[in-house]
């Protein structure tokens, strides 16, 4: 009796408490506001150049974003003439706290972290054996000792140190017109160097590519300057390794041109002996030139010029476009995502660069996101369409082209480009803003922002079928 007595008010308590779970509602969709800070002026709905990167080495990803203020005292101007202040700040990711700012004469066009300035002597072999060493005694890598933060202005580009804000070199650098890119090491300091797009200074070519030391800002030769036979938005420059191992840069104006690492160099400096980084040639690209005067291979031209190019790499974005190693092996060794006139969009290959399969759609408003949707290992693309008051969001099958999955919302008058988030799991959260659904929606939350515009988190949470 008494065995009795104590099983049933426990079966029966039991019993009310998965009553309770299953018909008290949960309240979905709620995000916990972490933080927030007022730091300058914005004009319009365009984010200013910011960058995410870990500076102070709590495994939190911080916030170094380029500030613009209207400045309170009329007596003070920057050196464009006017009275705004600029500056470059550094938030802590976790709390918001700033941990440094950083004043300058101009605006920022692009911020990018990650370059690591080495201390000549100290191999590759050597800096993975410390890393390891220091995973076996604390069970994770110590932070970057110099994560470095390069900063690209009208003039000039500077590297900062990550950590303290404090200047490490400056140099001036023409009309930059496009964000840096990270080269092998060219000069033996262990250090890569840094590729950029200027307007040509002669006012007769197209595009230069210029490259600067890593280590110390200076010029590397001259710039090269390049006549293109079409003109358009900006593409690249980007850096593709071949499987070989050659090393190409891709850009153009509404094309998308490639041109040997080994030729630019060369054009730069007048020497014909190469560092050991630029040692391999690659035949099946080498075919490839039209004449064997020309130092440009065609990829892409057409009637419809070409808009976006990226690399197949989830998670990869404006704000993720850093300098590290890891992001330039990722991004260097992919697939290659063409957009061309907002109407269509093509995975170029590789190994060759010729196309795996090419996707018609209509009034593309934004870069492609691209983030692991299904489970083939392949990334996937989240691409955003624009028209008739109706913005169409569909996720793409990275590998074969087909639609995964696509909903339509009431389109918002912002323009503002998704992202992707990888979680534990191996797939990617999905992030976009849009007006309210048209059709009852699953798989994605809904987060109010301001007034008819929400941000959608979309993630697929059945990995097991496909199957539309």
């Amino acid at each position: 009796m008494r065995t009795a007595a104590f099983l049933v008010p426990l079966a029966c308590a039991t019993l009310i408490v998965l009553l309770c779970a299953f018909l008290v509602p949960c309240q979905q969709g709620q995000v916990q506001q972490q933080w927030e800070t007022q730091l300058g002026d914005v004009n319009g709905v365009t984010s200013p150049p910011l960058a995410l990167w870990d500076v102070d080495g709590d495994d939190v990803e911080d916030l170094v974003i380029a500030v613009t203020k209207i400045s309170n005292s009329s007596l003070q101007t920057s050196s464009l003439g006017n009275s705004k202040e600029y500056s470059v700040v550094t938030l802590r990711g976790g709390t918001g706290e700033l941990l440094w700012r950083r004043h300058l004469n101009e605006p920022v066009s692009s911020v990018q972290c990650g370059l690591r300035v080495t201390a000549p002597g100290i191999s590759r072999a050597e800096r993975r054996a410390v890393a390891q060493r220091e995973v076996l005694q604390t069970g994770h890598t110590g932070p970057d000792p110099s994560p470095v933060c390069l900063l690209i202005s009208p003039t000039h580009m500077a590297a900062i140190n990550g950590s303290t804000g404090k200047k490490m070199w400056e140099v001036p650098a023409g009309e930059v017109e496009s964000q840096a890119v990270t080269v092998p090491d060219l000069q033996g300091d262990g250090v890569p160097e840094l590729l950029v797009a200027t307007l040509p200074a002669d006012q007769e070519s197209d595009l230069s590519l210029v490259l600067h030391s890593g280590k110390t800002g200076s010029l590397i030769g001259q710039s090269v300057n390049f006549n293109l036979t079409a003109q358009g938005k900006l593409i690249g420059p980007l850096l593709h390794e071949t499987a070989a191992g050659a090393f190409y840069i891709l850009f153009g104006l509404g094309t998308v041109e490639a041109v040997s690492l080994r030729d630019i160099y060369k054009k730069a400096t007048g020497r014909t002996a190469m560092p050991p980084s630029l040692s391999v040639t690659d035949p099946i690209w080498e075919k490839q030139r039209k004449t064997n005067l020309s130092t440009l291979i065609h990829i892409y031209s057409g009637p419809e010029q070409a808009e976006y190019l990226l690399p197949l790499v989830a998670g990869l974005c404006n704000n993720h476009n850093n300098l590290d190693v890891a992001s330039k092996e990722n991004s260097s060794h992919s697939d290659w995502v063409l957009v061309c006139g907002n109407s269509r969009v093509s995975i170029l290959r590789q190994r060759d660069i010729h196309t795996a399969w090419t996707l018609n759609s209509s009034a593309i408003h934004s870069r492609p996101v691209a983030g692991h949707f299904n489970d083939d290992g392949v990334p996937d693309l989240l691409i955003q369409q624009s028209a008739n008051g109706v913005r169409k969001v569909q996720i793409i099958d990275g590998a074969s082209g087909r639609c995964l999955w696509e909903l339509e919302f009431v389109c918002p008058r912002l323009v503002l480009e998704g992202s992707s988030i990888m979680t534990t799991s191996g797939q990617s959260v999905f992030l976009f803003w849009a007006g309210d659904p048209l059709l009852p929606f699953r798989n994605i939350t809904k987060v109010g922002c301001c007034t008819n515009v929400y941000m959608y988190i979309c993630v697929y949470v059945c990995v097991c079928n496909f199957q539309q």
